[in-house]
């Protein structure tokens, strides 16, 4: 953990901003310090420019400067946006970014090719198909929650050959017809679709299971569930699980998976083998949001200036709920994530 910022709830110029619920590196269209970020508000569609300033101090720590502008409305008709990436460039036709949102569960084009700081509002189209008994089977506001894109020409130590352009869309947790959620014994089979077509159905499916809830005091509810996930390369995968108890509060961990696989009895599709990474408290993050937008982005150098730094940034955002469960403001979480195994 290298730094932490908080956006205030009520921006100039913009009004209440909350609900960041997904986050994507610009790319070809910002700069280094810039990502996109959805916001997965109920009546208004709402897609950001988040901008970091992340530096080092004369005593050798880390600072971080974050802000939120450039609103932008996606025209479309599903709800409560949660995920977003950008595509290559040729992957799948021109530049665009994918959403994701949970009601009805859906996958949503935007082309960008055009964006420029004028542009107020984005007209999407339907981009994949998500299954009949997914879409049906999803219990509320449990449905599609992470994405990521699988890039062959983004060699983070995970190319292989003839690896190719691929989608994974993620629910947040089990269907109803896969089993419960997570519970204090054992976690939750979250259900993993795999695009390679435009405008088709899944070529594979897959499982993703959680790490148990954690407990908490009897008469409360505590939860445990996916809730972002981001390409690294050709074929491994970032999952952030994040969840909340009483009176610990909020949680998150890191897990990677690399595409193997293993069957278990009785179940219709393979399980995604995992293996954890960091528990953000361990990493140096006592307190935490509803952390729920997650996206690799740039060298640590380029952002610092400092040739010696290692490694890319890891930027989270959480999630406020615009302030239901006492939550005010969003946080805006560094990283720094090294490792090509």
């Amino acid at each position: 953990m290298l730094a932490v910022a908080q956006l205030p709830a009520e921006i100039e110029g913009i009004g209440t901003v909350g609900g960041l619920s997904g986050l994507v590196s610009a790319g070809p269209i910002g700069s280094e310090r810039e990502f996109l970020v959805v916001s997965d508000g109920r009546t208004r569609r709402m897609l950001y420019r988040l901008t970091i300033d992340l530096r080092k101090t004369e005593a050798g720590d880390y600072a971080l400067d974050a802000s939120i502008d450039r609103p932008i409305e996606m025209d479309c008709a599903p709800t409560d946006s949660e995920a977003i990436v950008g595509v290559t460039p040729g992957a799948f036709g021109p530049l665009e970014i994918l959403v994701g949102f949970e009601r009805p569960p859906s996958v949503i084009g935007f082309p960008i090719e055009d964006l420029d700081e004028g542009t107020r509002e984005l007209a999407g189209a339907p981009a994949f198909t998500i299954p009949p008994d997914v879409a049906d089977g999803v219990r509320h506001n449990r449905g599609v929650e992470a994405m990521a894109w699988l890039d062959p020409a983004r060699d983070w130590g995970s190319t292989r050959p003839g690896a190719s352009h691929t989608l994974w869309v993620m629910m947040e947790a089990a269907l109803e017809s896969d089993g419960p959620e997570a519970t204090a014994e054992r976690g939750t089979l979250c259900r993993v679709l795999e695009f390679k077509e435009r405008a088709a159905g899944p070529s594979r499916q897959y499982f993703y299971e959680t790490e148990p809830a954690p407990r908490g005091f009897a008469s409360t509810k505590t939860y445990n569930s996916v809730g972002e996930m981001c390409g690294l390369g050709a074929w491994r995968v970032l999952v952030l699980e994040r969840g909340a108890s009483i009176p610990a509060g909020w949680h998150a961990e890191l897990f990677v998976c690399d595409g193997t696989t293993e069957t278990r009895e009785g179940l219709a599709f393979p399980v995604l083998v995992k293996r954890r990474v960091r528990d953000l408290r361990e990493a140096g993050l006592p307190v935490m949001g509803n952390l729920e937008g997650m996206a690799v982005g740039a060298t640590v150098a380029a952002l610092t200036g400092d040739e010696t730094e290692e490694g890319r940034v890891l930027v989270m955002v959480s999630d406020d709920n615009f302030g239901k469960d006492g939550q005010v403001g969003s946080q805006v979480v560094v990283c720094r994530l090294t490792g090509g195994r």
